[in-house]
């Protein structure tokens, strides 16, 4: 009940990096956009596919030609000497150039599709935060009024000239159960200034004002197939992203094990008593190491393996977690369906605290009623947020969450 926001982030940006403002926002999705756009994490993410980008130009070299020069002297007396210049470039087979490139491209392929998978599921999160923020909402004002009731009738009896003992008893209960009810309110201050604090670091804002929507109890909930359809969903795009990556990689690790070829023109003055004899010719090369060869190929067939392997385990733990959330969803909702509503506790408090005041009630069940209807309110949010929950990360599995939906 009290997992409020489920943003598990490493983000590393310090504070002094983001604006000092103050942001006002009349709907969640206002919330939203800001956090999807001034996120801290984007920055470096956005800093990763810059360097994507770069390495993709730099995948079109090929390897630089190279220049060398010796010279070698006899001794003076006999005036010998030798000089060899050679100019060599490096020719590659295998395709090395076009695989480096599609490693690059898949790369940067692989940085997009984790933002966008990183972004939904902000917004999944924000989705149940916003639910939740509604129900402490909700829930303070049944706690205001609660208050605003122990104290009219801690003044009704502190303001009479003598007290019975049972007065006496009946004026202290009052006031614990006042002192009570303002720790059950304080405890859902913190959780909304954890709230503000998480959403201050998101939106670079020093001072945040979340929507004040009216607490609104929901009736319609929507039914999901029992199997995950969810190829529109950014996760699903992140997989086959990382699968295409891997492919690239054992393509270049391919094309790696074709040897290159070194050829280089070269030039030799061999100088003798005084005369020069000028000599001219090709060099060639080809690495011989077929075992090793071998051996890196066999590293990145490994390697694909394992990505289709943790791909496939993935795809698996994505389905299991399908069918958790549908069974809590269903579970929960089973339980909402059978009545409970928040309208009708609010009516029936309203009618109590005319009473309560009226005076026509006993102490001990002013305070009992009080704590009941309170108690079953939460109960309620309980078993709603545990439908919530479910329902925004089956929204998140199946890609039907967008920024409009909060």
């Amino acid at each position: 009940m009290r997992h409020l926001f489920l943003m598990t982030l490493t983000l590393s940006l310090p504070w002094p990096l983001f604006g000092a403002e103050t942001c006002l926002w009349s709907k969640w999705s206002g919330v939203a956009a800001a956090v999807l756009r001034s996120a801290p994490e984007w920055a470096a993410l956005q800093k990763k596919q810059d360097l994507n980008r770069t390495q993709i130009e730099a995948a079109a070299l090929g390897p630089q030609a190279r220049a060398e020069a010796q010279y070698l002297a006899g001794t003076p007396l006999r005036r010998e000497g030798e000089a060899e210049i050679r100019y060599e470039w490096t020719l590659e087979r295998g395709g090395k150039q076009e695989a480096r490139q599609r490693l690059a491209t898949t790369q940067l392929a692989l940085s997009v599709a984790g933002l966008e998978s990183r972004k939904t599921e902000l917004l999944r999160d924000l989705a149940i935060t916003a639910d939740r923020w509604q129900q402490i909402e909700h829930e303070q004002e049944i706690l205001k009024e609660t208050v605003t009731t122990y104290r009219a009738l801690i003044r009704q009896l502190s303001a009479q000239a003598a007290l019975s003992p049972e007065q006496d008893v009946t004026l202290a209960v009052f006031r614990l159960a006042h002192d009570e009810t303002l720790l059950k309110s304080g405890q859902l201050e913190v959780e909304q200034d954890g709230v503000r604090s998480q959403l201050a670091y998101l939106t670079g804002c020093t001072n945040v004002t979340l929507p004040k929507e009216s607490p609104q109890e929901r009736s319609q909930w929507p039914e999901f197939p029992e199997e995950m359809q969810g190829q529109r969903a950014a996760w699903k795009r992140q997989q086959e992203a990382h699968k295409a990556h891997a492919l690239a990689l054992l393509d270049q690790e391919k094309a790696q094990s074709f040897s290159d070829v070194s050829i280089a023109p070269v030039a030799r003055l061999s100088l003798e008593d005084g005369s020069g004899k000028p000599a001219f010719g090709l060099a060639a090369s080809l690495p011989i190491g077929a075992s090793q060869q071998k051996a890196t190929l066999e590293v990145a067939q490994a390697a694909f393996a394992l990505a289709e392997a943790e791909t496939g385990l993935d795809a698996k733990k994505r389905n299991a977690d399908y069918v958790r959330w549908l069974h809590q969803y269903r579970s929960a909702v089973k339980v909402l369906r059978q009545g409970f509503a928040e309208t009708a506790v609010q009516d029936k408090h309203e009618k109590m605290e005319k009473l309560f005041l009226a005076g026509r009630v006993n102490a001990s069940l002013i305070i009992e009623a009080h704590r009941q209807m309170y108690e079953h309110l939460v109960s309620r949010h309980q078993i709603e947020w545990k439908a919530m929950e479910a329902y925004w990360n089956l929204r998140y599995l199946t890609g039907q969450i967008q920024e409009g939906d909060l």
